[in-house]
């Protein structure tokens, strides 16, 4: 199936958009002194959109940069589900590239 077919319907399953910092990385957490709870820091890629978008960015990241550490790795599939369009996404990706 072509690519932007496989796109097109991926992101057709999933419902509006949500904020989302589209960057998360432990050098952009830091803990607030105040209550101990995460902040995130580095809002520059932030925007609308689709519910799976944070998923994807991080898997790409994953998959791409050998700096991150296996605890990262473990942390970020603990609190992302991985999402079926999302899965689509980077599959239909990998297909194009």
């Amino acid at each position: 199936m072509e690519f932007r077919v496989q796109l097109s319907d991926a992101i057709q399953q999933v419902n509006a958009p949500v904020f989302t910092n589209c960057d998360i990385q432990p050098k952009s957490i830091v803990i607030r002194a105040s209550d101990g709870l995460p902040v995130f820091t580095d809002w520059e890629f932030a925007g609308w959109f689709p519910p799976y978008w944070e998923n994807v960015v991080i898997a790409e990241r994953l998959n791409q940069d050998a700096w991150i550490a296996e605890d990262w790795v473990t942390v970020m599939k603990s609190i992302f589900p991985e999402y079926a369009p999302a899965q689509k996404v980077i599959a239909a990706a990998e297909v194009a590239s």
